[in-house]
């Protein structure tokens, strides 16, 4: 199951965090996580599923070519 992690980018990265995202994406079967790149909750999935060992696609904003 591919699972979109995301998040306010004012969210601190703890290893608390990052151990709970890991868990919820174990729970779920989570076989691919998706990220935007972005500081906070996208870098905690992305930490959490390399820990897993599951594929990590990361797509991050392209503003300088669609603009905000």
């Amino acid at each position: 199951m591919k699972v979109v992690v995301f998040g306010s980018r004012d969210v601190v990265i703890s290893v608390q965090l990052i151990d709970w995202v890991e868990k919820a994406l174990a729970a779920v079967g989570a076989t691919e996580v998706i990220s935007g790149c972005a500081r906070g909750g996208d870098r905690i999935g992305e930490h959490a599923g390399r820990r897993l060992s599951i594929v990590v696609r990361e797509y991050p904003a392209q503003w300088r070519k669609y603009g905000r």
